[in-house]
């Protein structure tokens, strides 16, 4: 196998003791092999899983005659003499076509490699990653057979993945983004780290969920260079607690509005619901803030229920940069938004205020909501528009 032979020539592996698994056959082998990512990398290890269970499923074995004795790929270049390069699967992004003539003379332990390499090559063949040839698989393979990620500290496997030009890894329970492919070559993008187990900072995969002291946290936008170079992110603290959640939503915005975040009021006192892209913990876990920044779908962005009122906070038409932040036990309204300019700032937003006798011409500003430990519920001051 061209994987193995070649390691022998790079990254100073003994090809000699690669582990090839435990198992009576090549798939369980092969289950075997990628074990060692289930620590560092479980997203990754579930989706090469998958792949491996459907293996069977999506191959088509065959007799190939002539033997195809050419490659489109350019990296193949160490042939020995007197030997012949003859691809054994061809990969169609997750469906195999088999040379049978070859495969059959396989050993379980061949086939077992031959599978986790396919394995990896699927998701190296994504748009998102854009491989144009195995290099890359190659080396990510002979790692898994020499058993590097064993002990690998999180920091050393993240930096092996961006150094491989893959896109997605694990961090602390979210998938992060470490590659961008801008459509002529892999970028990194920034990881800050807390020491070799432990991430500061990263920037957030286009898509996933995960939670943060009890509140569910989606991911979920448009592929582009901008949302997952730079202004979509979570922080955390060095016990891996998340400090800082923050996506970045722009007119590309591939969700509908019922999948966005909504933060329920009363974690922090108050009865009612909040869309919100940006939320900040204390180390402790305590709430210090939630916002609604950037580009906003129609929909209701915040709903406030009171004994004999509500308020409910829409927006008539998307908006950019509209600012909306909840300070637990104080606040929650409009940041930077004056009288003199409120009109112009409010002009497509409409409030509604069920059952109120005050004029809906008029546009909220801000709701401040009285300290009281007896009363957390009850309305100190409504600012509006002149």
């Amino acid at each position: 196998m061209y994987d193995v032979y070649e390691a022998r020539f790079f990254e100073g592996l003994d090809a000699e003791h690669f582990d090839y698994g435990s198992g009576r056959n090549y798939l369980e082998k092969a289950k075997s092999i990628i074990s060692s990512l289930a620590r560092l990398n479980p997203t990754r290890y579930r989706r090469y899983l998958s792949f491996i269970n459907s293996f069977p499923y999506n191959a088509l074995i065959k007799t190939v005659y002539p033997k195809n004795k050419v490659s489109n790929d350019n990296t193949l270049s160490l042939i020995p003499e007197h030997c012949q390069l003859i691809p054994v699967i061809i990969n169609n992004i997750g469906y195999y076509e088999i040379d049978g003539h070859v495969w059959y003379q396989l050993t379980e332990n061949q086939k077992a490699a031959a599978i986790v390499h396919e394995a990896i090559y699927n998701e190296a063949l994504m748009m998102e990653n854009a491989h144009q040839n195995s290099y890359f698989v190659r080396i990510f393979t002979r790692h898994l057979l020499a058993n590097s990620f064993k002990n690998m500290s999180l920091k050393n496997y993240l930096q092996f993945i961006q150094n491989i030009r893959l896109v997605q890894a694990d961090a602390h329970g979210f998938l992060i983004a470490l590659n961008h492919y801008d459509g002529i070559r892999s970028i990194k993008l920034p990881v800050e780290y807390w020491d070799e187990y432990s991430v500061k900072k990263a920037n957030l995969y286009w898509n996933g969920k995960s939670s943060a002291h009890g509140i569910p946290l989606k991911y979920d936008f448009i592929r582009t260079s901008i949302l997952m170079k730079t202004n979509s992110f979570v922080s955390f603290y060095p016990s891996h607690q998340v400090e800082i959640f923050k996506i970045t939503i722009g007119p590309g915005f591939n969700s509908s509005y019922e999948r966005l975040n909504k933060f329920d009021l009363s974690k922090i006192g108050f009865r009612g619901e909040m869309i919100f892209n940006y939320i900040h913990f204390s180390n402790e876990g305590k709430i210090l803030s939630v916002r609604y920044l950037d580009f906003f779908p129609i929909g209701t962005l915040l709903k406030l229920d009171f004994p004999g009122a509500k308020i409910e906070v829409v927006a008539k038409q998307p908006l950019f940069l509209a600012r909306l932040e909840a300070t637990p036990f104080e606040s929650i309204g409009f940041t930077n938004v004056s009288k003199n300019i409120c009109q112009e700032q409010l002009r497509d937003y409409s409030t509604n205020w069920k059952p109120s006798n005050v004029d809906l011409s008029r546009k909220l500003i801000s709701i401040t909501l009285k300290k009281n430990a007896f009363l957390p519920q009850s309305i100190e001051k409504i600012e509006w528009c002149d």
